[in-house]
């Protein structure tokens, strides 16, 4: 069923905002469940139910102890509309209400239920994470590149794609320092390995990086001091 009046939506979204503020608030702490639309959107009525209820309960109950703090239903029912331009401040007033109430309960009950995890489910991409979120104001990110072929590349991270893994993001590194080091070959009969270290930040702008050669990265974060800002890319 659409609704096919303001008043109509209004109450809909009403309905389903607990339900909502409940699931987004837990997939913070939990990872999302895999379900079908119709079982997950069963599952968010099911809490706008619930808390909604709470919500008309708590309403009620302030009704029986200050009857003129809230609308009284049955003349409501009884003179549809004509009660409404009569008491818009009690109907609006009640209707943010029971809002606040059903969206307030179902916060309060996911609080309770999950304060033991941690909400560390966020979204977004793990460089994300390293080269904006958790970098420290007035900070640039200092990374040591170790790629597959087993080179080394230094510098600060310019800017970076938010791709996910499997779509193989981009990595930018510039900066002093800017640092190439080969792999280390492997030993001869009585030769002693040593890897190879050029320095590029006074002849090259920048070196990119595909995520599909790195094999791990080892990160600080520097103090700034050149006014550049780390960016990202789609």
């Amino acid at each position: 069923m659409i609704p096919d009046t303001l008043g109509a939506l209004l109450a809909f979204f009403a309905f389903v905002a607990p339900g909502i503020s409940f699931e987004l608030r837990r997939e913070r702490r939990r990872q999302s469940l895999s379900d079908s639309a119709f079982r997950e959107a069963s599952r968010t009525a099911l809490a706008s139910v619930v808390f909604s209820l709470f919500a008309i309960v708590v309403l009620a109950l302030t009704r029986a102890l200050q009857p003129s703090w809230v609308v009284d239903v049955p003349s409501w029912i009884g003179n549809g509309v004509s009660y409404v331009a009569d008491h818009p401040r009690l109907v609006l007033g009640n209707f943010v209400a029971f809002v606040v109430l059903s969206i307030a309960s179902a916060l309060v009950v996911e609080w309770v239920t999950g304060r033991r995890s941690t909400p560390t489910i966020r979204t977004g991409t793990i460089w994300y994470e390293m080269f904006n979120r958790d970098r420290p104001d007035g900070t640039k990110s200092w990374v040591c590149v170790h790629l597959k072929s087993g080179e080394q590349l230094y510098g600060y991270v310019d800017r970076y794609s938010t791709a996910d893994p499997d779509k193989s993001p981009d990595l930018y590194l510039v900066g002093a320092g800017l640092t190439w080091k080969s792999s280390l070959p492997r030993a001869g009969s009585g030769t002693v390995p040593v890897a190879k270290t050029r320095s590029l930040d006074d002849k090259w702008s920048g070196v990119h990086v595909s995520a599909s050669e790195i094999s791990w990265i080892r990160l600080s974060y520097e103090p700034r001091d050149d006014g550049q800002s780390t960016t990202q890319s789609e």
